[in-house]
């Protein structure tokens, strides 16, 4: 079953959530001067270009984008990857002894970019595999290590289409795996990120249920090989479906995802944006309320409650909202917009003009609302 156990490691790595240490803040990498500094994209795009010859720049340039815009799923995906293009005997010394991997707190710090990173973007991981592979792969050949598959074994064949991007060929080889190994959950793990982007956001969630099923048996018996959340697996289910705007079985899976784990604050906020879809303005106010109790240092989370608090006239609830959003993430420009936007009802014109100047000396040039704001910021009678 070693091939089995591969996939299995290969899933611990990219999913595995760890505690985050104290971090050490990077320098922003230089650009040239007619790239936009305050746009989470070209931070991106020039830690994909970095990666090529620079990983240690790279990887800043993800830790930048993801500040700019902590919405973006990849970017915390790419910045771990950048850490392993940087040292790739790091990813070989983890696929031997994955024990290591957990003692080091740069590793720690690392790993909790994968649980940022799905939180966001569930399936963000597997879009980003070839990514790894090709710089891993080069390092390899160099170093004399075969890293081809045997094509007499499907659970190789389906681990290396999976992480070339190859979902077809990875979905029907895991289907084999399976068959081969009914009792382990990982080739229906992984098989599920195959078929989510092949579309079949059904089947995916299908074999996620199933790999829940198999996972619980396994915690009963205490012969997990590598531990990895139901809860996780029931939330993935969710994005599934709600990505194929099944709302009533997004729903349920969320639910069966907090019951799951009761700390599990994102499961809470989707349950709370559903509900909001759903005009339940109620059960939406009370996720929210849960999920930032639960987790009160998450921007975007107190960003998107605070908008809902707008909506329904409640201006102070979300003033606070919006400040603590600013406090976890002081560079995410559209908080700053919504602070100008509370502080002119209040008629507060000061404190209004200060928001709007913190908006646009942070919003990228391509963000709709800079033109309007900079000519409100004008008439306060501040510099645009």
């Amino acid at each position: 079953m070693r091939s089995v156990r591969t996939a299995a490691v290969l899933a611990a790595l990219l999913l595995t959530p760890l505690a985050l240490p104290g971090q050490k803040i990077p320098k922003r990498p230089r650009m040239d001067a007619s790239s936009d500094t305050n746009s989470a994209q070209a931070y991106y795009d020039l830690g994909l270009l970095r990666l090529q010859g620079g990983a240690s720049q790279a990887k800043d340039a993800f830790y930048w984008s993801a500040r700019l815009d902590p919405r973006n799923g990849s970017a915390y995906i790419a910045r771990r990857i950048a850490w392993f293009v940087e040292s790739p005997e790091r990813f070989f010394r983890f696929a031997e002894n994955p024990r290591w991997f957990s003692k080091d707190a740069e590793v720690q710090e690392m790993d909790s970019l994968v649980m940022k990173a799905m939180l966001r973007d569930p399936f963000s991981p597997p879009r980003l595999y070839p990514l790894l592979m090709r710089m891993i792969r080069r390092e390899a050949f160099s170093a004399g290590v075969n890293m081809m598959p045997n094509k007499m074994d499907p659970s190789e064949v389906a681990w290396y289409a999976l992480l070339d991007g190859d979902y077809p060929t990875a979905s029907v080889n895991y289907a084999k795996v399976e068959k081969k190994y009914p009792k382990s959950p990982y080739p229906r793990v992984q098989r599920a990120n195959a078929l989510f982007y092949l579309g079949q956001f059904d089947s995916t969630a299908a074999e996620l249920a199933e790999a829940v099923k198999l996972m619980a048996v396994q915690e009963e018996k205490k012969v997990v090989l590598v531990y990895e959340s139901k809860a996780m697996y029931e939330y993935l289910a969710g994005y599934a479906l709600l990505s194929g705007n099944d709302l009533s079985g997004a729903k349920a899976a969320f639910q069966r995802a907090a019951a799951e784990d009761m700390s599990f604050y994102m499961a809470h906020a989707r349950l709370a944006a559903i509900a909001h879809q759903e005009q339940d303005t109620a059960t939406a106010l009370s996720e929210y309320e849960t999920a930032v109790q639960l987790r009160g240092d998450d921007p975007i989370l107190r960003f998107d409650y605070a908008r809902l608090l707008m909506e329904i006239g409640r201006y102070d609830d979300a003033k606070v909202e919006l400040t603590k959003a600013a406090e976890a993430e002081p560079l995410y420009a559209p908080t700053h917009l919504l602070r100008a936007i509370l502080a002119e009802t209040d008629g507060d014109s000061a404190a209004a003009k200060e928001h709007y100047a913190r908006y646009v000396a942070l919003a990228p040039r391509s963000d709709p609302p800079l033109a309007k704001a900079k000519v409100r910021l004008a008439e306060l009678g501040g510099s645009r």
